[in-house]
C-alpha cells in the first residue's frame, strides 16, 4: 500500500521542518510513503530546502511547481503527482506528531471512512498579545473521534484516492481560501463518509502577522463568504431566504453582543465581533458573489 503525503508551499522556511517531521513518522503496517510537495511560487522559493533533503531523505521526494498563483492550482497539481492508494494532506507551517499518519489510517479503517480530518494544535511566538491566547481565536473545534462530518480542511487530513475519482479543487478559491471546505463537502454530499480523529495531531506555530484583529476580522469574513458559497449558491430561492433572514437577525444579536462585552476587555468582545464577522460574511456573498482575496 502506498500513501502519499501531499503539501503545497509558498515561500516559507518552515518547510524544512515539516519535511523532518514527516521523515520522522512512523508509517502504517504494510505501507509505504511518498512526499509530494507542490511550490506555488513561479520564483521556486522551496527548491533549495528540497535540495538539502533529497539525498538522505527516507521517503521518495517530488518537487513540483505550479506557478499560477493559485492555491486551488497547487492542490489539483499534488492530485496529479500523488501515486498512492490514500492522499494525506499537510501545510508548511506545521509539524506532525510521529503517530499523526498511523492514527488518520487505523480511523479510516476502524470507522470505514473515505477520508479522515486530524486535530491542529495551535502554538504562538513570544510576546503574543494575551487576549488572543485567552479568547482561543486560532484553536480549532475539537470532536470525539469517529465524530461524523460534512467537510473539513486539507491542514491535517487523510483521503481515500478511489473516493476522490477525478474530483478537483475548484479554482474560484484559489485566492480566497476555502477550497478544502468545499472540496470535501462535495464528496460528503456525494455520500462518501468522513470522520474526526483527535489523536491524529499536527502542531501549527501562528505567524507574527496574524497576531491582530484585522487578519481575523478578514479570515473571519471570507471563511463566512466561501460557507455560502458552496453551500448555498445551487439552492432555489426557496432554501435561500430563509437562510438570509435567520443570519441576518443572528447578526444584529451578535453585533448587541459585541457591544455589551467591550467593558470585560479584549478577549471577551472580540469574541463576539469575530462571529458577526463570519455571519456577515455569509450575507455578503449574496450581494457581492466574489471572495475576499486572502493569497
Amino acid at each position: 500500500m502506498l500513501i502519499s503525503i501531499c503539501m503545497c508551499t509558498y515561500k516559507r522556511d518552515h518547510l524544512f521542518d515539516t519535511l523532518q517531521s514527516l521523515a520522522n513518522l512512523s508509517i502504517p503496517e504494510n505501507a509505504k510513503i511518498e512526499v509530494v510537495v507542490v511550490d506555488n511560487d513561479e520564483q521556486l522559493y522551496g527548491q533549495s530546502i528540497i535540495d538539502k533533503l533529497k539525498t538522505s531523505y527516507p521517503h521518495t521526494l517530488s518537487y513540483n511547481s505550479e506557478p499560477k498563483k493559485n492555491i486551488s492550482a497547487a492542490r489539483n497539481m499534488c492530485l496529479n503527482k500523488a501515486n498512492g492508494d490514500w492522499v494525506a494532506f499537510i501545510d508548511d507551517d506545521e509539524v506532525a506528531d510521529k503517530n499523526w499518519l498511523t492514527n488518520l489510517y487505523n480511523t479510516a479503517i476502524k470507522y470505514e471512512s473515505d477520508a479522515v480530518f486530524g486535530r491542529v494544535i495551535s502554538t504562538y511566538p513570544e510576546n503574543t498579545p494575551s487576549w488572543i491566547i485567552e479568547g482561543g481565536f486560532f484553536d480549532r473545534k475539537e470532536r470525539q473521534t469517529g465524530t461524523e462530518l460534512s467537510s473539513g480542511a486539507c491542514n491535517c487530513t487523510l483521503v481515500k484516492t478511489s473516493a476522490i475519482d477525478s474530483q478537483l479543487f475548484d479554482l474560484a478559491y484559489g485566492l480566497s481560501g476555502g477550497e478544502d471546505a468545499d472540496f470535501f463537502h462535495r464528496l460528503h454530499t456525494k455520500g462518501k463518509k468522513l470522520v474526526y480523529c483527535q489523536e491524529a495531531i499536527v502542531s501549527e506555530e501562528i505567524e507574527k502577522h496574524r497576531l491582530c484583529l484585522d487578519f481575523l476580522l478578514n479570515r473571519k469574513i471570507r471563511i463566512g463568504s466561501s460557507f455560502s458559497k458552496y453551500r448555498y449558491a445551487d439552492k432555489p430561492i426557496s432554501k435561500k431566504a430563509p437562510y438570509i433572514a435567520k443570519n441576518a437577525l443572528i447578526l444584529i444579536g451578535e453585533l448587541l453582543a459585541t457591544i455589551l462585552n467591550y467593558p470585560f476587555g479584549k478577549a471577551r468582545c472580540y469574541k463576539w465581533l469575530l462571529k458577526s464577522a463570519d455571519r456577515y460574511g455569509k450575507l455578503k456573498y449574496f450581494y457581492k458573489k466574489n471572495l475576499q482575496e486572502l493569497y
